[in-house]
């Protein structure tokens, strides 16, 4: 997959939550505009999720649980380890995801990357 296609399915999948009836839960940032669009996004790295997922956050996110969840093999950053507490920024493609309570009905902003595997 490239950016391309996660900009399409991105865009593609907002559109159905919009469908469903869905709402923007959180927008801090005010990225609800840009969903679909490859981005430079300065996050800030706070460590791995049990998963071993990598957990970032969006500079000056007033929110701790809005964070977002990358995984390590789309990352792609290999020059040097990442350190927790320090700012990165890089081309994410602003996506959504649903939030899993139902009785939420909603969405909230992603950072995606194309999936290398």
């Amino acid at each position: 997959m490239n950016y391309e296609t996660e900009s399409n399915n991105q865009k593609a999948l907002l559109l159905e939550m919009e469908g469903e009836g869905r709402k923007l839960l959180e927008d801090n940032h005010n990225l609800r505009e840009k969903v679909g669009t490859v981005q430079t996004v300065p996050v800030e790295f706070s460590g791995f999720t049990p998963k071993g997922l990598l957990k970032f956050y969006i500079k000056d996110e007033p929110n701790p649980e809005a964070f977002h969840l990358i995984h390590p093999e789309d990352w792609g950053v290999s020059d040097s380890p990442l350190e927790v507490g320090k700012m990165y920024e890089y081309n994410f493609v602003i996506g959504v995801r649903r939030v899993s309570s139902p009785e939420d009905g909603g969405y909230v902003i992603s950072l995606r990357l194309p999936r290398t595997k």
